[in-house]
């Protein structure tokens, strides 16, 4: 049996603060090759996860907020944003499934937020994520203000920082 309680989220919470990415995850499931990928995610205010995409037709995602408020941004093609929903603490909603195909990104609105998430596996590292060219990387993140574009940003607005 796994049981999570308050010390497993602030042991995941340490290990955010110590990574320069701003974020730590759990492996749940035993293996890549596990029919249902769980993970547990605790992202501090500041991370950045680039806008991306699971382009395999079972690689949908859920994720269920747990502590914290998220904004889940969903943009088309182009990048521009389509979608946004708030999640977590102080929102109607706290938990969301995404279709596979579907660019996004999550920024933590608040100073830390713990999340879960599922998806269909097996899990193959090579269709981990679509990166689309209109997309910044975690490199090149904090040159670009991405964070802060994000966690103001409205539907209709493109995030293009080339």
């Amino acid at each position: 049996m796994l049981l999570f309680d308050q010390s497993f989220k602030n042991d995941l919470y340490a290990k955010a603060a110590l990574s320069l990415r701003l974020r730590a995850h759990k492996n749940i499931h035993d293996s890549f090759d596990d029919k249902v990928q769980r993970l547990a995610i605790a992202l501090l205010h500041g991370t950045y996860i680039p806008p991306h995409m699971h382009e395999l037709s079972h690689q949908w995602e859920f994720f269920h907020v747990i502590e914290g408020e998220v904004k889940l941004l969903i943009f088309d093609n182009a990048g521009i944003i389509t979608n946004i929903i708030l999640l977590g603490e102080n929102h109607l909603n706290f938990a969301v499934q995404l279709p596979p195909g579907t660019f996004h990104t999550l920024v933590s609105l608040s100073d830390k937020a713990f999340l879960f998430e599922w998806k269909e596996g097996p899990f193959d590292p090579s269709y981990a994520k679509v990166i689309p060219e209109w997309s910044v990387s975690e490199q090149e993140m904090h040159e670009k203000n991405c964070v802060t574009f994000l966690e103001s940003a409205t539907i209709g607005e493109q995030f293009y920082f080339k």
